[in-house]
Order: structure tokens, then C-alpha cells, then sequence
């Protein structure tokens, strides 16, 4: 069960991460653009 908790957390920290990156990602085309 700990185990269980600890894994969703892990994935769940790895899509904040990757939304993060997206953004900022997002943002550099966005004003490459402009």
C-alpha cells in the first residue's frame, strides 16, 4: 500500500514536470514567434 501511494506521487511529480516543461517550452516558441 505505502509502496502504491509512493508511485502515484512519483508519476504525479513526473507529469508536473512535464507540464512545466511544456510550458515553458510553449512560451519560448510563442516569443520566438512574436
Amino acid at each position: 500500500m505505502p509502496l502504491d501511494i509512493k508511485r502515484r506521487n512519483f508519476l504525479k511529480g513526473i507529469g508536473f514536470i512535464g507540464a512545466g516543461a511544456g510550458a515553458i517550452f510553449a512560451d519560448n516558441i510563442l516569443n520566438a514567434n512574436s
